[in-house]
């Protein structure tokens, strides 16, 4: 008996069709991803924070609340009550929630977080790898500095003026240790580059023509501390690679004393928001799940 070609083509078109549905089937997340995330919140602020994550594209849930240790967000009323796509990248759609974190008693030491808790409407509750989320504590004192202006461009620069004679004892982040070689600083004064020392082993020079020609030598290379006259201007740069791709709401923090030996705290910030390639989102994925979509 011959088979009929018309069969032979509608067997086919279901075995294909089954294919493609299983295919389909094992690239679907299992829960949603969330992006590295490095950022500083202070307590006093009662902070709203914005996470960025990775989600099937038909999954329709929204973020309830999260849970910061015994820090309780959840999305303000008229921000994020709805799915906030940030872009799609074939599956998976990559979505931005914004988050206010409530008001907890004054912590009197910083508390670092590298997860989460994510309750969702529709989906299960997910502990998320975050990245780093420090908490500080209340800063104390005044400022030194008559004049804190900001700028942004191909990279940072804020410009402080003290009032008064200061000492800067250093200058630092709270994720030096994580992103040495990912998120790069510059310090400028008159006296700077005499002040100066080649970068340790294991720290790289960050290449970008712009970054090379902005003022100042690379925080790292600086021998603190340093004295700064009345109206003598500290210009503080900032950037990221270009290939690094995270949340930042980064505090660069400048320490020292003032010349009755009064301590301050001042803090420039610098912030960013990723821009996926597909590419690296199939790169996140495998971060997070160790399995490599074939797509």
């Amino acid at each position: 008996m011959k088979i009929r070609p018309f069969w032979v083509i509608l067997v086919l078109t279901g075995i294909l069709w089954v294919a493609n549905l299983a295919y389909a089937q094992s690239q679907k997340l299992d829960q949603p991803i969330f992006v590295d995330h490095y950022v500083d919140m202070w307590w006093e602020e009662s902070p709203f924070l914005q996470f960025y994550y990775l989600a099937n594209k038909e999954d329709r849930s929204i973020v309830q609340s999260v849970e910061l240790g015994d820090w309780l967000g959840s999305p303000e009323w008229g921000i994020d009550s709805e799915i906030a796509e940030v872009d799609q990248f074939g599956r998976y759609s990559l979505r931005r929630v914004t988050v206010q974190f409530n008001h907890l008693p004054e912590i009197q030491e910083q508390q670092i977080f590298h997860e989460v808790t994510v309750h969702f409407s529709e989906s299960p509750s997910t502990v998320a790898q975050i990245g780093r989320i420090v908490v500080h504590p209340p800063s104390d004192g005044t400022s030194p500095f008559n004049d804190n202006t900001h700028s942004s461009g191909d990279y940072d620069k804020s410009q402080l003026i003290p009032g008064e004679v200061v000492t800067v004892e250093s200058i630092h982040t709270s994720f030096d240790d994580l992103l040495q070689n990912q998120f790069f600083m510059k310090a400028y004064s008159p006296k700077l580059r005499l002040l100066s020392k080649p970068l340790a082993d294991g720290m790289r020079d960050f290449k970008e023509k712009y970054w090379q020609e902005a003022p100042g030598v690379d925080v790292r290379t600086v021998e603190f501390p340093f004295e700064l006259q009345q109206g003598e201007p500290l210009i503080v740069s900032s950037t990221a690679d270009l290939k690094f791709r995270a949340v930042m709401d980064i505090d660069i923090e400048i320490i020292g004393e003032t010349a009755t030996k009064e301590p301050f705290k001042e803090k420039v910030g610098y912030i960013s928001y990723p821009q996926f390639t597909k590419q690296e989102i199939q790169q996140l994925i495998e971060k997070r799940t160790k399995a490599v979509p074939n797509e």
